[in-house]
């Protein structure tokens, strides 16, 4: 029987990858797409979201969902990842219409209909799930796993201190870490030891033509004289955070407590990782250590290559 899956994302280039590798995987049926303001805006991560499932040929319901209600909420400088967070990749403007759900209840709709079989890969700011388990208490009792990018064990790519997903909304990733939620996390250092370099995409569009070329243009590459790749390559934490769902058993992981800081004036949005046991708390998530970057190249180049 396939696997249930939704995917709660802010494309965002990495999340498109992550997204195409999901939809390629023959065991996984992707049920939704729940977006979120993140990378970019609420109506253009949606809008993406909606060309995306259209350019796949995917039949899933996506939804628009919240914005963070943080004062201080910034998405990610269009230089980055282009102006809808897409790099230089283009998409036709998809006809069909969003759904009528807001993203917090269409994934509540899902996990009704799929109780504890859902398996949910959250690759934006935590802030539908935190609205859903405020609206819907039960909710994280009906997951069976909840894989998501998002903080670090050694620091930050926005502050200091905190990553990007966390940071955005830090109340509602605190929220989601204490839900008791099956948890799985996926963090920065992990995604920084995954790049992907121009000889990668080269290969990728050698093997898939249409989709390998379209992936390519996520990162800007061949890219252009304003929007380079570089030769260290792009961290791909999103996709990563999709291999983990897809392979658990490659991951190397250790079950520790996590808490998310969102009181301090210098690590507010920070992920703090008690390796040691020193609070005194109960390990609730599975925080991942590596993942073979081999293994990782091939689940991409055999998505790519199934949906060209």
């Amino acid at each position: 029987m396939a696997r249930k899956v939704l995917m709660d994302a802010d494309p965002g280039n990495d999340d498109a990858l992550a997204l195409m590798m999901l939809a390629a995987q023959p065991d996984i049926d992707l049920v939704a797409l729940a977006t979120v303001a993140g990378n970019v805006p609420a109506d253009v991560t949606a809008r993406n979201a909606l060309d995306l499932v259209a350019y796949l040929g995917l039949d899933i319901p996506v939804a628009q969902g919240s914005v963070p209600l943080l004062a201080h909420y910034e998405r990610l400088s269009a230089s980055l990842m282009g102006p809808r967070g897409l790099g230089a990749a283009e998409l036709p403007h998809a006809e069909g219409a969003l759904s009528s759900l807001p993203s917090a209840e269409l994934i509540w709709q899902m996990l009704c209909r799929y109780p504890h079989e859902l398996e949910i890969l959250a690759t934006g700011p935590l802030t539908n799930l935190a609205l859903l388990i405020r609206l819907h208490p039960e909710a994280p009792r009906l997951m069976k796993r909840l894989v998501l990018m998002g903080g670090s064990r050694f620091g930050g790519n926005t502050s200091p201190a905190a990553e990007f997903n966390i940071h955005t909304d830090p109340e509602a990733a605190h929220i989601v870490f204490s839900s008791g939620a099956p948890l799985s996390m996926v963090g920065l250092e992990v995604g920084y030891d995954h790049r992907l370099r121009r000889e990668d995409f080269a290969r990728l569009a050698t093997c898939a033509p249409r989709i390998g070329a379209f992936a390519g243009q996520l990162f800007f590459y061949p890219g252009t004289p304003e929007h380079t790749l570089s030769e260290r390559g792009w961290p791909v934490f999103d996709s990563l955070a999709a291999a983990v769902l897809i392979d658990p058993e490659a991951a190397e992981t250790a079950d520790w407590f996590v808490g998310v800081e969102t009181r301090g004036e210098l690590t507010y949005g920070e992920t703090v990782v008690d390796e040691k046991g020193r609070l005194g708390k109960d390990p609730q998530t599975k925080v991942v250590l590596g993942f073979p970057h081999g293994r990782y190249l091939e689940l991409l180049a055999q998505s790519l290559k199934a949906l060209d």
